[in-house]
């Protein structure tokens, strides 16, 4: 593990991207939490259409809030072609960037699928962890 956070709570801006984050963060040792857990706390300032256009400084505060060390940032990079994830592991009180990572396919054939993004998810978490791929891996 690159740094000592125990508890993180993940958010981004793609569905399979935040559910793939927590999958992997839970079974490299992290407690996780989803962003249910920051919304209630993000709620009380933003009506919830808005909860997507939340800036990081409101996520981290809440994830503050909710007493959790860190917030893992997990993105589909905009509308790239072929597909991006990034990665990001924050810490809660500093803002201080912990990790990086991303990955993205060589090539563009078709609108990413469910497998596609998580995989890409896994890969860019394993680049900021520094975790080398599996021999069986793309």
């Amino acid at each position: 593990m690159p740094s000592r956070v125990r508890s993180a709570a993940v958010w981004g801006n793609d569905t399979r991207t935040v559910t793939t984050a927590i999958t992997w963060l839970n079974h490299h040792g992290l407690t996780v939490f989803g962003p249910e857990k920051l919304e209630p706390l993000i709620a009380r300032h933003v009506t919830r259409e808005n909860l997507l256009l939340v800036q990081e400084g409101g996520v981290l505060e809440a994830a503050k809030e909710a007493g959790v060390q860190a917030v893992v940032f997990a993105d589909r990079v905009g509308d790239s072609r072929p597909p991006m994830v990034s990665v990001r592991g924050v810490d809660a009180r500093s803002g201080r960037i912990l990790w990086s990572g991303t990955a993205r396919l060589d090539s563009y054939q078709q609108l990413p699928s469910n497998n596609t993004v998580g995989a890409l998810t896994d890969q860019a978490l394993a680049a900021a962890w520094g975790i080398k791929p599996k021999d069986d891996d793309p």
